[in-house]
């Protein structure tokens, strides 16, 4: 009940300050029809959630489920970055290939995980929510997500937006507006806890070996008594 979870539903955010935009104009028959966006953020993370009217599946590789981009104007100037309608997406976040781009000399693009963007679900839906870290750590240099900025989303696959091509979101950054989490202590007592690890290891993941060290210090720190693969 004190901390935002980034869970794939939208009840978070109906409990803390936000700004909520539902859309009403016609979309595409054949697109997702993006249609509800909530912002939020506390001092680390910029918090989006957002509806579709049809399944799809945001990290899941399959482009006939939509390819959605969220596209950030972090200086609100058209001229930098990469031109999309209203803006100048000095960031663009690819879902599909688990990427972000910065868009500006010298362009760099790193992994979601690296920019420190979580997103849930992790399979199809008409619901997803996204955690977008406000200190992303480029090749060159390290950007704030701060102040005030304009962002978009986009379905690459039918060039449906959210607002309308030529308009923006803008946000500001100002007093959090929701709580910093206390952190979640690790320790247990051995003769009253158990403890379950559940971990999806896809595939050959857990034989990986440039997985090996992640995945040891993952296990030695939650040390579970039980470790479901």
């Amino acid at each position: 009940a004190d901390r935002f979870i980034v869970d794939g539903t939208l009840s978070d955010f109906k409990q803390v300050p936000h700004q909520h935009y539902t859309d009403t104009s016609q979309q595409p028959d054949s697109g997702i029809n993006l249609q509800q966006v909530y912002m939020t953020h506390d001092e680390d993370y910029f918090y989006l959630g957002f509806t579709s009217e049809r399944k799809l599946n945001l990290t899941g590789g399959k482009p006939r489920q939509g390819q959605v981009y969220i596209y950030l104007d972090i200086d609100r100037k058209r001229k930098t970055g990469y031109l999309t309608g209203g803006l100048g997406g000095d960031f663009s976040i690819d879902f599909t290939r688990k990427i972000v781009r910065w868009n500006r000399e010298p362009e760099t693009t790193i992994q979601l995980d690296q920019a420190g963007v979580r997103v849930m679900p992790t399979l199809s839906a008409k619901t997803y929510e996204v955690a977008i870290a406000r200190t992303i750590a480029m090749e060159a240099d390290t950007v704030r997500l701060d102040g005030t900025i304009d962002f978009q989303l986009s379905d690459e696959r039918t060039q449906e937006t959210l607002p309308a091509y030529d308009s923006t979101f803008t946000y500001t950054f100002g007093k959090p507006r929701v709580e910093q989490p206390a952190p979640l202590p690790l320790s247990k007592a051995p003769e009253a806890d158990l403890r379950v690890v559940s971990h999806n290891t896809l595939d050959n993941g857990l034989t990986n070996e440039k997985r090996a060290p992640v995945l040891s210090r993952l296990y030695q720190t939650l040390n579970p008594d039980v470790l479901a693969l």
